[in-house]
């Protein structure tokens, strides 16, 4: 075993540690979630402290990437990392609606202000991401393609939502952040699944894998988040809860294995 691929079986023996306890960290949040489901005050302490937690980690890991001297793609973990410190100071809003008011969280709210710039900023991130062999042309064509897609999405979600939108009890703001909640990740996964289709296999595709990975979990969230907060407000306790632990997760582990690629690198 020679001096160069020592280093790199001791990363990929970290990073496999950090998944499984990435994955033990969602078993107990998920088992936790369910176990407290009658007792109101405690889960919504449980499950609101774990998603500002994650979403602050997760945010703290992309930066420690980003502040790498000559890391690739470090505009693009800047950028994702604002995302989830902006999703934590959402959290932050919320935790003080429902733990310090005791209130539903009322739609929209402070709380969607940072979850909305959250989400501009995480899909920023992902457009950023890029390989050297990508022109200006390349990458012009994935944003246009990306404001296309969320034409698509924006229509076709609003057809198959029709009658709860033009009956929700909202204003018109309020019914664009509902509809935008899940297009912007979905838009960000396709940018991210772009740029990973044209770089090499040791160029960084892993690490912005997981990232896609935690997009489609925030996208397939916020679908189901969809129908409630249009209907009159989203409870904790649902199935939907652990989506946006892991989405954090994902996106958290995608940064960590960047750092330790690029330091055995």
């Amino acid at each position: 075993m020679n001096g160069t691929t020592l280093p790199i079986l001791r990363e990929r023996s970290l990073f496999r540690r950090s998944c499984v306890t990435a994955a033990i960290f969602l078993v107990v949040f998920t088992i936790g979630n369910q176990a407290l489901l009658q007792e109101e005050a405690a889960l919504h302490w449980w499950t609101d402290s774990w998603w500002t937690l994650t979403s602050l980690t997760a945010g703290l890991l992309c930066l420690d990437a980003a502040r790498q001297p000559m890391m690739s793609n470090q505009k693009s973990w800047l950028f994702i990392s604002l995302g989830c410190f902006f999703w934590a100071l959402g959290m932050v809003a919320w935790d003080v609606y429902e733990l310090v008011f005791q209130w539903i969280t009322p739609f929209p709210s402070l709380a969607d202000a940072g979850y909305s710039i959250a989400f501009l900023l995480l899909l920023t991130g992902c457009l950023f991401t890029t390989h050297r062999r990508h022109s200006l042309f390349e990458r012009s064509k994935l944003v246009l393609d990306c404001m296309i897609l969320i034409n698509v999405l924006a229509i076709g979600l609003t057809v198959f939502f029709y009658e709860a939108i033009v009956h929700a009890p909202m204003s018109v703001a309020g019914k664009v952040i509902a509809l935008f909640y899940p297009i912007v990740p979905l838009s960000a996964s396709y940018a991210l699944w772009m740029s990973r289709s044209r770089m090499e296999a040791d160029a960084g595709r892993q690490s912005l894998g997981w990232v896609m990975a935690g997009m489609i979990l925030l996208a397939s969230a916020n679908i189901g988040y969809l129908a409630p907060i249009i209907t009159g407000g989203y409870q904790v306790g649902s199935r939907l809860d652990p989506l946006w632990t892991a989405a954090f997760l994902c996106i958290g582990l995608g940064a960590l294995n960047a750092r330790l690629k690029h330091t055995v690198g």
